[in-house]
């Protein structure tokens, strides 16, 4: 690279050091490297033998391997969701070691980036939003998180949320949020759960049986009474000492009379409360009544049926729907069927048994195929949620090598993802033909990709701030004050709930006089911070000098200010579960805003989903991504930041040559052409930084910039 060299030999040492492995890998290591990697190797070599021979009986030639700087980039975007940097992409192409590719592959798995990418086509996949129906979405989104960072495999995963009861803002119980997030909506979930991780359209046999498919309305409804029984509210809290406790509590305020002020007080105890409530309870009767205008002969309207598996191997319940329904008691309102009254069977564990099952050929199938699809886009069989008898996959042998493959590794969806990234397949040059639906596409290289909305956000912001990973919030950072609010209200002592009450009363009866109470307790509120604050520094200091007495004098202040009921309600204010994260300033990754993002964000425009449909992202383009481009994020947030990585990257190089390098591999990771480094070098010795903002600028705004090469 001679005279265009980035960075000093010292420097890209230590970077070489720390990320990219100077010596031959071999089968030793950590983190994904703990399967050897002779045999992962072995998985990614039979991928390449099968989609060459598939190749080769079709005509079709494969695509030449692409060379470093094309690999470390699309390795970047693909694995942790971003361009790679400067310096991180100079060390690559400087490395010398045949197995750099694998060893690059090796530690993008183990980035923080990795758990952060993963995690935003998850939450289009799962639909996932950070305030859900009168709940915190900000737990879920924890599990999530936390179940990338653990690596958890995928049937785990799974099989956790469909399982999950309890509170849904008590520490533990994120999972729940699976089922809230179809709040309500027992047929509706169950329809998103069978095409998310079977890759089957059921929704149409609700109403009747299948027009294009085999399905039967009976088997969607027997398929929707493994839910059966399920409660969208917390019931334990009723059996423990808390619950009874408050319930003690309640009963008071509603037992003190009929009077408006005191119908306001009942009103206002139960507000408070309502975290309390909401989660999930019910383990599974296994029954469900079906539809009164249901039609078919195969059942009758109204008649309660059992859970039965839609296909594979039979599910077996202890429990008897004729019995269930003549226990039911009598007819509601309007002629409405009274509800089920039977005992809870563990239906829904073993409806996650039978769906997450190693044995159940469409769950390995689609997540195997998914995965394909995320790195090729394409998957083996298209579309990937509408698998039916007739549906046959662009290279059979081949899928059947994804499903043994991801059985052998335990649903270990980043062993999976390393056996897909070291195939020479991955590694061609992508396609830049489009794939039809008349015409499998047969994978002589990966198809050429716009970025996801997310990609490109996160490569923008990587341009701007220097390390952004490092700035990642930690799995459950957000869902912190969810946490917290739930355990303050589950231990409220009586002298709060009053306060509290008296204050919701006032806020109802008297907005004024509640406004004026707002700024005495604001200004009280801040006069306790200040205390506790000073009390922790005295505290700190007396434990850094040794001074015992003085610690724990001081400690028994703070422990009186906090159970000072005057003071308890000021210094615990309620929880605001709409935190502002998708505020359009905040430089983050995706994986850290608001989810989704508000309208008319960065992220929006360029096609993130509303979370409202399954995978409903898109990377079509439009006139007001080009707008947000030209004259929002780039010509505001990163053209006039001095300190950005890109102008810090270019201010350290020596020369203007040099500084045109620091450009073009921060922002296209690779080294400029003659053609454009001459073009391109005397503007910048002319006219300076002014010159490298033309270049940045310039550059961001290119299809090569936008597209996964």
């Amino acid at each position: 690279m001679g005279k265009f060299r980035l960075v000093s030999a010292a420097a890209l040492a230590a970077v070489l050091a720390s990320g990219i492995p100077t010596g031959a890998a071999g089968d030793a290591g950590t983190g994904v490297d703990r399967i050897p990697r002779s045999k992962t190797l072995s998985a990614a070599r039979e991928i390449d033998r099968l989609i060459e021979a598939d190749l080769a009986a079709n005509g079709i030639t494969p695509n030449p391997l692409t060379d470093d700087a094309a690999f470390v980039r699309r390795a970047y975007l693909d694995l942790v969701g971003r361009v790679p940097t400067a310096e991180e992409t100079s060390a690559f192409l400087s490395a010398s070691d045949s197995d750099k590719r694998e060893a690059l592959v090796d530690r993008l798995l183990d980035a923080p980036g990795y758990a952060s990418h993963m995690f935003n086509w998850l939450a289009d996949l799962l639909r996932v939003k950070s305030r859900l129906q009168q709940v915190s979405g900000e737990p879920y989104i924890h599990f999530i998180k936390e179940s990338l960072a653990q690596n958890k495999p995928w049937d785990v995963f799974v099989r956790e949320m469909l399982t999950a009861s309890g509170n849904a803002h008590r520490r533990g119980n994120g999972a729940t949020g699976y089922y809230l997030r179809d709040r309500g909506m027992v047929e509706d979930n169950m329809s998103n759960t069978i095409t998310i991780f079977l890759g089957t359209r059921l929704e149409c046999a609700q109403c009747h049986n299948h027009p294009f498919d085999k399905w039967k309305q009976l088997q969607y409804h027997e398929m929707v009474a493994f839910t059966g029984g399920m409660r969208f509210t917390d019931d334990s809290l009723r059996s423990s000492e808390e619950g009874k406790r408050l319930e003690a509590m309640g009963q008071a305020y509603r037992g003190q009379g009929r009077d408006a002020s005191r119908s306001l007080e009942a009103r206002a105890f139960q507000r408070i409360l309502q975290p309390l409530q909401y989660g999930i309870s019910g383990s599974g009767t296994g029954l469900y009544r079906l539809p009164k205008d249901y039609q078919y002969e195969d059942a009758k309207a109204n008649q309660v049926v059992k859970a039965k598996a839609m296909f594979g191997n039979e599910v077996t319940l202890k429990t008897d729907p004729a019995e269930a329904d003549r226990n039911s008691g009598r007819p509601g309102r309007n002629g409405r069927a009274p509800a089920i009254r039977a005992s809870d069977v563990n239906s829904r564990e073993a409806y996650a048994r039978w769906l997450t099952s190693a044995e159940n050929p469409r769950f390995t199938t689609v997540i195997a195929n998914r995965l394909w699809k995320r790195l090729f886009g394409a998957g083996v069989i298209e579309p990937v949620d509408n698998l039916k008898e007739s549906t046959k996959a662009a290279n059979e042998p081949l899928l059947k090598h994804l499903e043994k493959t991801m059985t052998e590794v335990g649903f270990d969806v980043k062993q999976f993802l390393r056996v897909l990234t070291y195939s020479r397949t991955y590694q061609r040059e992508a396609s830049r033909k489009e794939a039809s639906d008349e015409e499998p596409y047969r994978f002589p290289g990966p198809l050429l990709r716009r970025m996801s909305a997310e990609q490109l956000w996160d490569s923008v912001v990587t341009l701007v701030v220097p390390d952004v990973d490092g700035k990642l919030l930690k799995p459950g950072e957000a869902a912190e004050p969810v946490y917290a609010e739930y355990e303050r209200i589950l231990a409220i002592t009586d002298a709060e709930i009053k306060q509290r009450v008296e204050l919701e009363v006032v806020r109802q009866k008297d907005p004024a006089k509640f406004r004026e109470l707002q700024r005495e307790l604001s200004a009280k509120s801040q006069e306790l911070r200040d205390k506790s604050r000073k009390l922790q520094e005295s505290l700190a200091l007396a434990r850094k000098k040794g001074d015992e007495a003085a610690a724990k004098k001081l400690e028994e202040e703070i422990r009186a200010l906090e159970k000072d009921p005057s003071s308890a309600a000021l210094m615990r204010p309620a929880q605001n579960y709409r935190r502002g994260r998708g505020d359009r300033n905040t430089l983050a990754r995706a994986s850290d805003l608001e989810q989704p993002a508000p309208p008319g964000h960065f992220l929006r425009e360029f096609g993130q989903s509303d979370r409202e449909q399954i995978e409903a992202s898109h990377t079509q383009s439009a006139v007001p991504q080009a707008l947000s481009l030209l004259n929002g994020f780039v010509d505001k947030s990163l053209l006039p930041n001095k300190s950005s990585a890109v102008r810090v990257a270019a201010a350290a190089a020596r020369s203007s040559a040099e500084k045109v390098r620091a450009v073009f591999l921060s922002i296209v990771n690779r080294d400029p052409a003659p053609r454009e480094r001459d073009s391109w070098v005397p503007d910048v010795e002319k006219r300076g930084d002014a010159a490298i903002g033309d270049l940045m600028w310039t550059l961001v705004n290119t299809h090569e910039f936008m597209f996964i090469r």
